[in-house]
């Protein structure tokens, strides 16, 4: 019996493409004398050793050491530059996580999917902190997504395009900063690292929820920012942050109501290109 036939099968009809890992982890190494796999894995292949970071094919450059270091530490130039490297090779983050308790599915957890309030919060601490979330959602017994998974899915979706599905900030003429197009992007002139630009509304909206993007295609370089409005004697900061990267979400304490936005990079490892400034409210 092949039991991933069906499964392949069932995908490709439907157009979707089918990946199949096994992870040593996930305890797919095959039982050796009663203890785990001691190397040996699912298609009984060899253990090897391998260089990470893997340049890309015909790069001849060897460097004696590599280092990791954890996606937060990346907004830190000390932390950047302590080890005096000559290449930086940067991997984009994944947020593995489950909508249930463990990777598969159970009965008795069916009261423990998370809830989407839950599902939007991952969401915010992970896509809105340039990472990718990777949900698992497991398939119960007759190869179905149960019903309090698929509820939890269909509401967190609903809320997510409702919240981000419009710009309210729309200024006259258009703008690179709201055209929703990645390699469109504001920089601040003369290959500067700071800079500021305003962008002003016809009519005043109200916002909670404060989304940047920077042109990727070009590297990630914001280090610091700020979003300010205008409440018609000075500017007050909305947000104030660190780096953006594909995409930074932040949550207001309270909504804010303005006509005129201040976007302002504080500093940046090279001249920046932000591809999007938006507002918008939680519904």
């Amino acid at each position: 019996m092949d039991p991933q036939r069906p499964f392949v099968k069932a995908a490709r009809s439907a157009g979707l493409g089918v990946g199949v890992y096994l992870s040593p982890a996930d305890g797919a190494e095959i039982p050796a004398a009663g203890h785990r796999g001691k190397g040996r894995f699912g298609n009984n292949s060899a253990k090897k050793t391998v260089t990470i970071p893997t340049f890309v094919s015909g790069d001849d450059r060897t460097p004696a050491t590599t280092y990791t270091y954890e996606g937060g530490a990346l907004a830190s130039r000390d932390v950047l530059t302590a080890h005096h490297p000559d290449y930086l090779a940067r991997y984009p983050a994944e947020s593995d996580v489950s909508i249930r308790p463990g990777w598969f599915w159970h009965a008795s957890q069916d009261s423990q999917v998370k809830t989407p309030a839950k599902l939007l919060d991952l969401y915010r601490t992970s896509v809105g902190r340039n990472s990718v979330l990777l949900l698992n959602v497991p398939p119960n017994r007759a190869g179905r997504i149960s019903d309090p998974d698929t509820a939890a899915l269909a509401s967190f979706g609903q809320t997510v395009r409702a919240t981000y599905g419009t710009n309210l900030l729309v200024p006259p003429g258009g703008f690179p900063l709201t055209d929703e197009q990645l390699t469109s992007a504001w920089s601040p002139a003369g290959d500067a690292h700071s800079g500021e630009t305003v962008l002003e509304s016809p009519q005043p909206v109200t916002f909670d929820r404060v989304v940047l993007q920077e042109d990727i295609t070009r590297g990630q370089r914001v280090e610091s920012f700020a979003v300010d409005i205008w409440d018609g004697t000075t500017w007050k900061t909305v947000v104030q942050a660190g780096t953006i990267g594909y995409k930074r979400i932040e949550y207001l304490s309270a909504p804010a109501t303005a006509s005129k936005v201040r976007l302002r990079v504080l500093g940046a490892r090279a001249n920046p290109h932000v591809a999007k400034l938006g507002l918008y409210k939680a519904s």
